[in-house]
């Protein structure tokens, strides 16, 4: 018998008393393990100057820990003007701001199993080839991602090239 800890498994420590009692202590090793995501979807693949377009911004917790202090963030693409959003979160989940205008920047507190959902909204100005919006999913220092991959995600539409009459008629 003796007072030195033993490790039995990564989150199991036994210190063996004086006495030959045997104390089990769980301890976290490292920083707990959550899997958060985002993704981002307008509905559209074309678009056009001058349509109005509707973000679907999505954050999800797919793990059995809550996640407090997520950072959602995008940078708003040039041709999107008067840009405003809102955040509609499930369960006991919040967001902070719920809303605001122009770049998105809002920190999420997620219980497990939880999601929200940003709308953001605009109408598109000129543009060349193409228009994208890229949604950022940050986690806090003191939580491990266990799929870093689907913390970013972006929405890109093509420029609408097709003519509007596309049969030859159209007037000089």
């Amino acid at each position: 018998c003796g007072g030195a800890p033993v490790d039995v498994s990564p989150y199991l420590t036994a210190a063996i008393t004086a006495q030959c009692e045997v104390n089990v202590v769980f301890v976290q090793s490292g920083a707990p393990r959550v899997n958060v995501g985002v993704s981002v979807n307008n509905g559209r693949e074309l678009s056009l100057p001058g349509d109005a377009v509707v973000y679907e911004i999505r954050v999800g917790n797919g793990s059995g820990i809550a996640v407090n202090g997520l950072s959602l963030t995008a940078t708003l693409p040039t041709a999107l003007a008067g840009a405003h959003w809102s955040c509609d979160a499930t369960s006991t989940a919040y967001c902070t701001p719920a809303t605001g205008s122009g770049n998105l920047a809002m920190s999420l507190n997620m219980p497990p199993s939880s999601s929200a959902l940003v709308r953001l909204s605009g109408t598109l100005g000129t543009f060349q080839n193409s228009v994208s919006l890229t949604a950022d999913l940050t986690v806090p220092a003191n939580y491990e991602d266990s799929n870093y991959a689907n913390n970013s995600a972006t929405d890109t539409d093509a420029f609408n090239t097709v003519p509007v009459f596309g049969n030859g008629f159209e007037e000089p």
